[in-house]
């Protein structure tokens, strides 16, 4: 009710305040007991005002620990679709709490896999950080899905001009 509210223009803001309060609260509390109902709305919340919630990267481990990864990718999907820019820092920011938040789902198949090869191998250094990292906190429960390509990708990331970093060396 708080999320449908906040879509209507209120002409209190102490009005829209009350509704943000109740919204942050029920956030809380659904990542406790379970989001299975309301996932839909909340991934709206995450793609379009993610300034909603107080902490975005809580939420998102919540969802990945709850197994719903499809609407970790979908959110994945929304902020690495989304053109870079400077201005506007957050969708780097949701990638990577996205990308962290990969680390707790129960089960990873072979297009979460491959996603976060890619993600792991690009060009963005906060990408390739978290990303790598992930991998690696990953990596027991995934060896059935590394492939030679995977590794290619790895291996000409290293060799890629400028070099990468020293912490992402030791990640690859």
């Amino acid at each position: 009710d708080s999320w449908k509210g906040l879509q209507e223009p209120s002409p209190h803001p102490s009005h829209e305040r009350k509704l943000t309060r109740r919204l942050r609260f029920a956030i809380n509390r659904l990542a406790q007991l379970g989001f299975l109902e309301v996932h839909d709305n909340l991934l709206k919340i995450l793609c379009e005002k993610v300034w909603l919630i107080r902490e975005p990267g809580r939420t998102l481990e919540s969802m990945a620990q709850q197994g719903l990864a499809d609407d970790i990718m979908a959110l994945l999907n929304c902020y690495s679709d989304q053109e870079p820019n400077i201005e506007n820092p957050v969708n780097e920011y949701m990638r990577a709490v996205t990308l962290r938040a990969m680390r707790y789902l129960p089960v990873i198949n072979s297009d979460q896999w491959s996603k976060l090869v890619q993600c792991a191998t690009s060009t963005s250094l906060v990408d390739s950080l978290l990303a790598s990292e992930t991998w690696l906190y990953v990596s027991y429960k995934c060896k059935h899905l590394i492939k030679d390509e995977h590794l290619n990708a790895v291996r000409d990331a290293l060799n890629r001009n400028p070099p990468p970093t020293n912490r992402l060396k030791k990640n690859y």
